[in-house]
């Protein structure tokens, strides 16, 4: 016996007929039967699967970064007077440059405080950068192996 995929019913049917595991069993075997789900699964031990997981990573840590440069910024803004000034006309770069090499000392002010907060984040920041960087590497290294004609198209 074939192993077929079967996509999920429409959205139109699922509201009219409802969901749980006893009608998507019912609509996968009228799929089989009457003939509509006929693609073959993915294998999952190919290079499109490592791709796959590789840009699962890479969405992640993009996501991450995003998050923690607007919490940089946020911290910046709130951050007290003196250091705001010095930081906020910083490009990005730089920004997390300095901020990563902030000392704090005992947590006893605010100043403190916004010094640990934004050296955490610009670690943060850094460390997900050489991630990224070393998560495309791949790609690039698999995506070229995969289908070479496509990646010399840029």
């Amino acid at each position: 016996m074939a192993v077929v995929e079967v996509n999920r019913p429409d959205r139109s049917t699922r509201r009219r007929i409802g969901k749980d595991d006893t009608i998507d069993a019912e609509a996968a075997a009228r799929a089989c039967i009457a003939g509509t789900a006929s693609v073959i699964p993915k294998a999952g031990d190919a290079l499109v699967e490592m791709i796959r997981m590789l840009k699962v990573a890479k969405d992640s840590a993009t996501a991450n970064r995003t998050a923690a440069l607007n919490q940089l910024h946020a911290i910046v803004v709130t951050a007290p007077a003196a250091l705001r000034e010095r930081l906020q006309r910083l490009k990005r770069k730089e920004l997390v440059e300095s901020c990563a090499g902030l000392r704090s000392g005992e947590i006893t002010t605010p100043l403190a405080a916004a010094k640990m907060t934004l050296r955490t984040l610009a670690r943060r920041i850094q460390q997900l950068d050489q991630e990224l960087k070393d998560t495309v590497a791949q790609l690039d290294q698999l995506t070229m192996q995969l289908c070479p004609e496509l990646r010399n198209t840029y």
